[in-house]
């Protein structure tokens, strides 16, 4: 017997448990049982004492005891305190990825504009559902108006970097902001609400004819049922938080939360107020609504996974699938894959290393609709370098399309062309930034030490800090294929091919993918022989073995190493700094409502900047003395009372015309003072090098010197207002 929540989406529950076959069902629970999120929120990742476990049951329940009792599943005690189960860990990472049910999003950003009320903006903006909701007509020191746009993320980005109307510029997407506004309660009491809740929960048992109960965890304003197991029914759709979670809002709706309908809204059931005949009539019409379509694509991940368990090993999977009456396509170009077409639904089934999570899993396969694939998959049937690193770093605005190291395009590309190395670079380039955090288009050949003698790569580069690249320059048989293998496995290839990463400690590198971070990362594995490691095959022994399964092995078949220090490259080419420059380019110019306010506050941030370095530099009186060039510019201006075409504040004229605004010199000081900022980094770089090596790195002193030109240049232009926008 169907019940009615097989009718609506299930995507505001959590599942615990994947489902395989029949006989091992999906569980899922309910999201919105709020002493229990309440308490693994608190407890998070983390060690709590038994003293403290209570302590936070006796602060959320009424009856902790029985609460600790029946959600023990979700902890696991042992003799250094207590932590969330694998069930706990999952509902809290469904918590931390997912918005309060009953919440909106509004998304909001603070920017200049030239002219706000102009008719062609608003039209823009309206027709990107974007409103401006409030308006600084004078704007920081009398400069352009400032006003706040709301409207959603996406579509405020889309407003941010349209060139002819917006601001042509995609990362000042970082400075939105976003924000919760929570449903309002009813404000109920316990009493109260169990009143309501009893009555919900008679009129779904007259609507499917199965018992629905209150479970004894409701609260104020909410409330989740249990179906009764009955022999007779299907253990997937009873038992606890079977029957849904439910909030009573001040209006007096009460909404299921843990559904939704085809507009991912979750339905209101009925009235707190209502009688069980009106809310058994409410719950029918929504039912009469919902279009019941058989879960075609479900069956079908059954079948395959029932497919996939018969094959002996993932080259069989494509006969089974015959004799299932599959048909297939089989590809090994980016990956090994069989895609099938069945019904109108796309599936993949590969290795679960390449994806996120399959939406079927049997031992290292994953079943899955392609739509659900969002990992490599799809990244890598529309790649460019480009592409790949925002989408596989998450750093937009840190990497260009160019790596500044041909030594490392080298590596991560395994010296193949086309296909093959820009697969080979969008699945390691991206956890290499993870990792690292450095700027990849900033690394240089000079970085990199290439020694010729693999076996000593150990004794001549240890330590945790390096990262050892062991390269196969020519073919050559392997010594330690092992019977049985895959015989492609005899011969190690050549090429220049990247045989293993691995740290000067001799543990292997693995290129990882989060689920939680949502990206990959190099991180280090201890693991003998493991299939994830970077490069070729480590397996010991079986079918697909290559035998080269440590570093000793891999050493002695490889013909050079490539070394990197990660302190190193970290010190050079941090993206902190970027961050940083970033969050101070967001504060924006120094407000300002006088000459005396602007000359006292960049002079501050100046001394601020020059303690950071020991030695004294001629360009620092030179910094100094344009603070004090603009502040009299500024003085001049706001005296002589003069206006532009704007009828903002004019401070002077350019020799062709162009009117200086007192936002123009704020902004000019400021980029001044952020490029001082970056010179006196690098000479204090470069002071700490020489006192740690005896000597500087070449690479600080160019990089002072190519700042220290470019402020030059930009305090040549205060003279005759140059600096004018």
């Amino acid at each position: 017997m169907a019940t009615f929540e097989d009718f609506l989406s299930e995507g505001k529950k959590i599942q615990i448990k994947r489902k395989y076959t029949e006989n091992y069902p999906a569980k899922t629970v309910g999201k919105t049982a709020n002493v229990r999120n309440a308490v693994i929120q608190a407890i998070k990742d983390g060690v709590v004492t038994r003293e403290e476990f209570n302590k936070i049951l006796s602060e959320l329940s009424t009856s902790s005891s029985q609460w600790a009792s029946r959600n023990r599943k979700y902890f696991n005690v042992s003799e250094e305190g207590i932590k969330l189960s694998k069930w706990g860990r999952r509902i809290l990472a469904e918590l931390d990825e997912t918005p309060k049910a009953a919440g909106v999003f509004e998304a909001t950003v603070e920017m200049d504009a030239i002219n706000p009320d102009d008719k062609d903006f608003l039209k823009f903006l309206k027709k990107n559902k974007v409103k401006i909701i409030n308006k600084e007509m004078g704007g920081p020191g009398g400069g352009y108006p400032v006003i706040t746009m709301q409207g959603k993320r996406k579509d405020l980005e889309k407003v941010l970097a349209d060139p002819e109307l917006g601001w042509d510029d995609p990362d000042l997407a970082e400075y939105i902001e976003e924000s919760v506004n929570e449903a309002k309660p009813a404000g109920l009491s316990k009493k109260e609400t169990l009143k309501v809740a009893q009555k919900f929960a008679a009129a779904l048992t007259k609507v499917d004819g199965m018992k629905y109960t209150v479970n004894s965890d409701y609260e104020e304003d909410s409330f989740d049922l249990d179906i009764e197991d009955q022999d007779d029914v299907d253990p997937r759709i009873t038992g606890e938080y079977a029957g849904g979670s439910y909030n009573i809002n001040a209006d007096g709706s009460v909404v299921n939360m843990a559904v939704s309908n085809k507009k991912n809204a979750s339905p209101v059931y009925g009235n707190m107020d209502d009688d069980i005949k009106t809310i058994i009539k409410t719950i029918k019409n929504i039912k009469e609504s919902v279009v019941n379509e058989k879960d075609d694509a479900g069956d079908h991940l059954d079948k395959l996974a029932e497919l996939v368990g018969k094959a002996r090993d993932f080259f069989a999977i494509g006969k089974e699938l015959k004799a299932g009456k599959y048909k297939y396509d089989y590809s090994d170009s980016m990956m090994p894959m069989y895609t099938i077409k069945a019904d109108g639904f796309k599936f993949a089934i590969l290795n679960k290393r390449y994806v996120d999570s399959g939406d079927r899993e049997v031992g290292e396969i994953a079943i899955g609709l392609m739509e659900n694939i969002k990992t490599e998959i799809t990244n890598m049937e529309t790649f460019s370098i480009h592409e790949s690193f925002a989408s596989f770093t998450g750093a937009n605005g840190f990497l260009n399309e160019k790596l500044g190291s041909q030594i490392l395009a080298s590596i991560l590309m395994g010296n193949k062309e086309g296909k093959y190395g820009k697969k080979n670079l969008a699945i390691l380039a991206g956890g290499f930034y993870q990792l690292t955090k450095v700027a990849l288009d900033k690394i240089q050949d000079e970085d990199f030490i290439v020694d010729n003698d693999p076996q000593k790569a150990f004794k001549n580069h240890g330590g945790s800090k390096n990262i050892i690249f062991f390269i196969s320059d020519n073919e050559k048989e392997n010594p330690y294929f092992p019977n049985g293998s895959y015989s492609n496995h005899q011969t190690i290839p050549g090429g220049g091919i990247l045989l293993a990463a691995m740290g000067g400690d001799r543990e292997f590198y693995t290129n990882d993918w989060s689920r939680y971070a949502k990206n990959r990362s190099w991180k280090k594995d201890g693991r003998k022989g493991s299939e994830d490691q970077i490069g070729v095959n480590k397996k010991y022994r079986g079918w697909d073995a290559t035998g080269l399964s440590n570093g000793k092995r891999i050493a002695e078949v490889s013909d050079r190493v490539i070394i990197v220090n990660l302190d190193l490259i970290r010190q050079k080419y941090s993206t902190q700094q970027l961050r940083d420059a970033r969050a101070a380019a967001k504060a924006g110019a120094t407000a300002f409502k006088s000459d005396k306010e602007f000359k006292a506050e960049n002079k501050n941030r100046y001394h601020q900047i020059l303690a950071t370095k020991a030695a004294s530099m001629p360009i620092d009186k030179m910094v100094e003395d344009a603070i004090d060039a603009l502040a009299t510019q500024i003085k001049d201006g706001l005296a002589s009372g003069d206006k532009t075409r704007y009828d903002e504040i004019k401070i002077g004229e350019t020799s062709k015309g162009r009117e200086a605004k007192l936002r123009d010199a704020s902004n000019h000081m400021s980029n001044i003072l952020d490029n001082y900022s970056r010179y006196c980094n690098y000479i204090k770089q470069s002071e700490e090098s020489e006192s740690r090596y005896g000597q500087s790195e070449s690479y600080y002193e160019r990089e002072a010197k190519n700042y220290a030109k470019e402020i030059k240049d930009q305090i040549a232009k205060i003279k005759g207002f140059d600096y004018a926008w």
